[in-house]
């Protein structure tokens, strides 16, 4: 850390670089009138909107980071010249278009959109570190200070946004207001190895020095600067908090719809490897050549050229929409790899901080992904909703009360006519900030009702009351400090009422939080984390709302059933119809040659045999010992044969080979229905599970790394087994070496009779997935209630609720605790979707 503060002293320096004046009260100035600043002789005029309120555009408070200074830490500006504070650019990007369409587009929708986006033609220039102020001569007393983070994914957006113009802020309250600009993608991202990183974060430091230290000057307050941002920007305040644990320099914190919880940095690898894209597409070298040398030679180029560079990165993969690649970097200095520990055990300075998100957040994204052709279902952006914004702030927020730091959380709701960009789109993302600086009527071009004005006055005023008195300012405007266990969630424009309604906060969160693209998952209750590297990994889900384009094409070519057909007639066809498919993706898959089979009998308990099959990667020795992955078929426990799954198994091979960790699957063909009822097919799962330790050195696996899991009715048998194992009462069971794993895709927990137990742990059972997935493809209700009729289980109805063998998802907590590490597979369009959510949820609550 001492080198980290040493590569960091052109930003301190600053701190002892001012004359005397800067200590002295403000006078009263008249509007228009020059500023003396560290970056010389500010000259301002009347803003345009409120002629009483002074405003300073374009003040530099850091040398051009240009030539030398690209991709490196920002050096501090200082000057006795004039700045003629009235013009202003935005930081290089790449400006996408503004959609133009969306089923029930509003008038305002694109001119909203196109603000917030930052695609309003402002000019752009590599020189764009610089800020402005607002700011009304009243009195010599001086006002605290409200400073803006912009969003834009860290990729795009600008200080100069009319969503976040400031005179109308200044105008009708006690505040002096600054944005400003930082910069954006592989400008402040850079990811170069051996390098400085997220040299953007540096920036944001610097311009809140050159506040500290100057914005006496302008009214302001010094001692009362509150941060605040939007998104990127949110994220921003809560990065600070981490890294300036010393010296903050704010007395507060406020974060809308982001915190450091909320996005899953780069890896160095990562944001190297996009380095080294950008270095290769300029001819500047990769990945082999001297980072110095490309850093030089990148430093010639122009920075539109590197923007094109950057273009043509391929984009991360995300569940709602693809993602800009370059954004903070994981360095342990300004960007750490496990926040919610640090949150968690209070790792950050203690400034009180107010987190606030929108209701629905999603509602801004569904435009951009209608714009790309992407289509997801509701469930897929309520998750989102949780996943990035609802959870995350609710965590943020528990970690900083438990830390005793006073805290707020407000959940924005506002629906106005004149900000809805289609019918349903509700509290969407960013639409919050026009109620705080004003700009309601600016960015639609619509004039505000006299109830918005009233609400947007009240919402300003709470911030201000916050900048004001940090500590006890919305104490005293009404709002409780935040407690989960109380009515302390500030409700704010619900039902575009201007009186604020307070809620239980766990009213709005599911409990827990799973990032989409399958990083990190937090247990808020238990402050738990887990990330997707084994062993630590603890549950992972995969969320998949609409079929994959593969799936698409084969389900074109499937045979449709005859209507009318036996159970029997449609168990052959569907067992014929999976073997064929499997046969043909083994050979065009080049399967055959990547895996070595080998069958096998499994006795039973009750005299029968099973058919078995193993599946080894043929580049393994085979006498080399590999982890075992036990896998049971899917098929509501009709369908399904030994050769049906050998696709399935050998691409899992093959998957693992490709990612280092080879291991050999036993694929087990169990007994079926109709011939076979309950708990047959659960008996033949736990024999196979013996014979496996059985025959660990025939198959030559490792005792001490046995997985199991499954696909739909697999799956169920999976969790069955785990779970018995588990609980202990099955001595046999309980001897064996613990299960280290189970995958659970798409899995069923429960039988039809307690279906209902299970759901009404829902918000409203009444739309559960047996009810909006009822007529789902490939598995209706109809077809699950055939299946589970088949399996006629010999169980009285008043023990189905204690039988844990076909109600696993019964399970009581002290039942789960102690299961090994799990995934789940969940599809969005599926009956099965709630019970596996519902059951997730009861793991990750009971660590």
């Amino acid at each position: 850390m001492a080198r980290f503060w040493g590569s960091i002293v052109s930003i301190s320096l600053l701190a002892t670089a001012f004359p005397a004046w800067a200590q002295q009260v403000s006078k009263v100035q008249p509007v228009g009138a020059s500023v003396w600043t560290s970056s010389g002789l500010i000259e301002g005029h009347a803003a345009p909107q409120r002629s009483n309120v002074t405003e300073y555009l374009g003040i530099p408070y850091a040398t051009p980071p240009t030539r030398d200074l690209r991709f490196a830490r920002p050096v501090a500006y200082h000057s006795n010249s004039t700045v003629r504070a009235s013009a202003y650019v935005n930081c290089p990007a790449n400006i996408g278009t503004t959609p133009d369409d969306y089923p029930g587009f509003t008038p305002q929708a694109q001119k909203i959109i196109q603000t917030f986006a930052q695609q309003l033609g402002t000019p752009q220039s590599e020189d764009c570190l610089y800020l402005n102020v607002w700011t009304k001569p009243t009195a010599p007393t001086l006002k605290p200070v409200l400073v803006f983070i912009h969003g834009g994914r860290f990729s795009l957006g600008g200080a100069h946004s009319p969503y976040y113009d400031g005179q109308v802020l200044a105008d009708e309250q006690e505040v002096v207001v600054v944005t400003f600009n930082y910069r954006l993608n592989i400008f402040g991202f850079s990811g170069a190895p051996g390098f400085p990183q997220n040299v953007a974060l540096l920036d944001q430091r610097l311009a809140v020095e050159w506040v500290h230290h100057n914005i006496q000057a302008f009214g302001g307050d010094p001692n009362r600067i509150t941060i605040f941002g939007q998104s990127a920007g949110g994220a921003s305040v809560d990065y600070y908090s981490y890294i300036w644990t010393e010296k903050p320099l704010v007395s507060g914190l406020i974060s809308h719809s982001g915190t450091a919880l909320s996005f899953k940095p780069n890896t160095p690898e990562e944001s190297a490897s996009y380095f080294y894209h950008v270095s290769q597409t300029l001819g500047c070298g990769n990945s082999t050549t001297a980072t110095n040398h490309i850093i030089h030679c990148l430093r010639q180029q122009p920075y539109k050229s590197i923007l094109k560079a950057v273009a043509k990165v391929p984009t991360a993969p995300s569940p709602v929409l693809p993602q800009p690649v370059f954004h903070p970097t994981v360095d342990n200095i300004t960007i750490f790899n496990n926040y919610a520990e640090r949150s968690a055990s209070g790792n950050f300075t203690r400034i009180p901080y107010l987190v606030t998100s929108n209701a629905n957040e999603a509602g801004y994204y569904r435009v951009s992904a209608y714009a790309a052709n992407i289509s997801h279902l509701d469930p897929v952006w309520n998750l989102f909703n949780q996943a990035a914004f609802t959870c995350p702030s609710g965590q943020t927020a528990a970690h900083r009360a438990a830390a005793g730091v006073p805290t707020w959380q407000s959940r924005y709701f506002g629906d106005w006519d004149n900000l809805r960009l289609y019918p349903s789109s509700g509290a969407y993302h960013g639409i919050d900030l026009p109620m705080v600086f004003g700009t309601a009527s600016k960015i639609s071009g619509i004039a505000d009702s006299e109830k918005e004005r009233e609400f947007a006055r009240y919402m300003a005023s709470a911030w201000v009351a916050f900048a004001a008195d940090p500590v006890d300012g919305l104490s005293r405007f009404g709002w409780p400090r935040y407690d989960e266990n109380e009515e302390a969630l500030v409700g704010l424009a619900y039902g575009n009422s201007t009186a604020a309604r307070f809620f239980v906060p766990s009213e709005f969160e599911w409990g827990f939080i799973t990032d989409l693209n399958l990083g990190i998952l937090l247990n808020r209750r238990t402050n738990q984390s887990v990330t997707k590297n084994p062993p630590t990994l603890y549950i992972h889900i995969s969320f998949l709302t609409t079929p994959i384009e593969e799936w698409l094409v084969l389900e074109k070519s499937l045979p449709e059933f005859p209507k009318d057909i036996t159970v029997e007639q449609l168990k052959a066809a569907a067992n014929r119809d999976r073997e064929a498919l499997a046969a043909k993706a083994m050979v065009e898959e080049g399967l055959v040659s990547q895996v070595s089979m080998q069958d096998y009998k499994i006795p039973t308990r009750d005299g029968e045999t099973l058919e078995a099959r193993t599946y080894r990667p043929s580049s393994v020795p085979a006498t080399q010992r590999l982890p075992v992955f036990i896998f049971y078929h899917g098929g509501g426990f009709l369908m399904g044969t030994l050769s049906s799954e050998d696709a399935i198994c050998s691409r899992v091979v093959v998957a693992q080979v490709a990612a280092g960790s080879p291991v050999v699957v036993v694929n087990v063909n169990y007994r079926h229905t109709p011939e076979y009822t309950y708990p047959t097919a659960w008996n033949d799962a736990e024999d196979s599970f013996h014979w496996v330790h059985d025959h660990i050195d025939d198959i030559n696996g490792e005792a001490e790394n046995v997985v199991v899991g499954g696909i739909s009715a697999g799956a169920y048998l999976a969790v069955s087994l785990t779970l018995a194992q588990n609980i202990g009462k099955d001595v046999s069971l309980a001897q064996r070496p613990k299960v280290r794993g189970q995958v659970l895709m798409i899995p069923p927990v429960v039988t039809e009779d307690c279906y209902a137990s299970l759901v009404a742990r829902l918000r409203d059972p009444s739309v559960s997935s047996y009810v909006e997935c009822e007529h789902a493809p490939i598995l209706p209700v109809s077809r699950m209630r055939l299946f589970g009729k088949l399996l006629k289980p010999a169980v009285n109805r008043s023990e189905l609720g204690t039988d844990r063998r076909i109600n696993p998802g019964l399970a009581t907590a002290d039942e789960v605790k102690g299961l090994p590490p799990t995934t789940f597979g969940i599809a969005g369009r599926d009956p099965l979707r709630d019970e596996g959510l519902l059951f997730a949820m009861l793991l990750a609550e009971n660590g």
